[in-house]
């Protein structure tokens, strides 16, 4: 036990006696454009820390309309990215995060009733891109389960119609990055 304590010592304090390249904080900022109906824009805001040159942590926070602009939806969340090391200033990254999506009503009236949405929901996304300097461009798939909508009928009093609305879409994004590059 003990000889398996020290070599489990030695090899944490060799992977972080490694130098690190890059600056430990980061912060992306920018916008962006999703797969549904009219390519509706999304704005985003992701804060990230570097393990170390090639793994980071982050949050996410975006918001963005779908459904032909009418409803307008917000994730939070965290991801992981993986960094390829590279000789040049081209850094392709591939990640992987969970986040929560909400839906807001925005107004939107269907069949004269309005429709009472499930307002929360737990997703994921896969993710890929690359880092330039300080550009950043992103391609995100969110995957969450289809959001409820029931509508009361006017037409037929105290009856509702339920109908499912599909939240996916892929998002492609891109912003400057402030701090997190490489180290003088």
């Amino acid at each position: 036990m003990r000889k398996l304590f020290c070599i489990s010592w030695l090899l944490a304090l060799a992977v972080s006696a490694h130098a690190q390249n890059y600056r430990k904080i980061k912060v992306g900022i920018g916008f962006g454009s999703s797969s549904n109906t009219g390519f509706p824009p999304l704005l985003y805001l992701e804060p990230a820390y570097r393990i170390n040159d090639v793994w980071s942590l982050g949050i996410k926070v975006e918001a963005g309309s779908f459904q032909n602009g009418y409803l307008l939806t917000n994730s939070y969340g965290c991801n992981g990215q993986y960094y390829f090391l590279t000789k040049n200033k081209i850094r392709p990254f591939i990640g992987l995060g969970l986040s929560l999506y909400s839906i807001a009503n925005n107004g939107l009236v269907n069949d004269g009733g309005e429709p009472h949405y499930e307002r929360n929901k737990m997703g994921f996304y896969p993710r890929l891109g690359f880092d330039y300097g300080h550009l950043s461009i992103v391609l995100d798939y969110n995957l969450m389960t289809p959001f409820k909508a029931e509508n009361e009928d006017i037409l037929n009093p105290g009856s509702t119609t339920v109908s499912y609305l599909n939240g996916n879409y892929l998002a492609i994004k891109i912003g400057i990055v402030i701090g997190g590059g490489k180290k003088k």
